[in-house]
C-alpha cells in the first residue's frame, strides 16, 4: 500500500494527477454505460444496474473528492 501511495505522490510531482481524474471519469463512465446495457440486455434486478449507474455518476462528477477521500483513508 506505501508503494502506491508513493507512486501516486510521484505522479503528483510530475504533474500527472490529471491522468487520475480522467481515468476515474473513464471508468464512471464505463460503469455508466455498463449499467444501462444490463438493464436493456438482462432482466437481472434493478439492484446492480443502478447500483452502477449511481457509481459511475458519482466517479464521472466528483473524481476529486473521491482522490481525496483515498488520500486520507490510505
Amino acid at each position: 500500500m506505501d508503494e502506491l501511495r508513493d507512486a501516486i505522490e510521484s505522479f503528483g510531482e510530475l504533474g500527472l494527477d490529471g491522468v487520475f481524474r480522467w481515468v476515474l471519469r473513464v471508468i464512471g463512465l464505463v460503469a455508466i454505460v455498463g449499467g444501462i446495457g444490463l438493464v436493456v440486455v438482462t432482466e437481472l434486478g434493478p439492484m446492480l444496474p443502478t447500483a452502477l449507474v449511481l457509481g459511475g455518476l458519482i466517479a464521472l462528477v466528483f473524481p476529486d473528492p473521491l482522490l481525496t477521500l483515498a488520500e486520507v483513508a490510505g
